[in-house]
């Protein structure tokens, strides 16, 4: 079951289907597939969480093979962005950020979402985008999410503007917390 864990915690999971046979048979066939998937997982929290350090390690058969490490990022989301991708990549990247106003109770404006994300901002840019992966990162609260609106908007504009329907689109939406989810 889902734990919060305290800063610093390191999570190890070992045997995890040891006791089911069964289980355990059919997990062996497909471990490339379940250890990619974590690995993607992975590389979202680490572009997402920029001041924390991130460590993907397998260990196999005794041998200990580091498969990815990011450290907190002093230039924020685009420094954890050009650490899980390039810095070649970085730098073709635009920002752009919102943040939408309303008017409390007492009629004072505050912020109540903010919206920033980070673009390919041309066609050769897009070249250097892994082909075999799907470039759309969206997060909310700081969360990995999937949303195929947004996803598919992302896509549109790429076609239209690009004339690519490859694109690569990292999107933070951040809702005030007293909004509920």
């Amino acid at each position: 079951s889902p734990k919060q864990c305290n800063e610093g915690t390191t999570i190890h999971i070992f045997k995890l289907f040891d006791p089911w046979p069964v289980r355990r048979k059919h997990i062996k066939s497909t471990i490339g597939t379940h250890f990619n998937n974590v690995k993607k997982m992975v590389l979202k929290y680490a572009m997402i969480q920029k001041d924390k350090r991130i460590s993907l390690t397998n260990i196999e058969q005794h041998v200990k093979k580091t498969i990815f490490i990011k450290h907190p990022s002093r230039t924020g989301l685009k420094g954890s962005i050009a650490q899980v991708f390039s810095n070649k990549l970085t730098k073709t990247l635009v920002h752009h950020s919102i943040e939408p106003r309303m008017e409390d109770i007492q009629g004072k404006e505050k912020p109540y979402e903010k919206i920033e994300g980070y673009f390919v901002k041309d066609a050769f840019a897009l070249q250097l985008c892994d082909p075999n992966t799907k470039d759309y990162f969206i997060f909310l609260n700081y969360r990995p999410i999937v949303n195929r609106e947004i996803s598919k908007k992302i896509r549109e504009y790429y076609k239209a503007h690009l004339k690519k329907g490859k694109a690569f689109a990292f999107l933070h939406i951040q809702l005030n917390q007293e909004i509920d989810l």
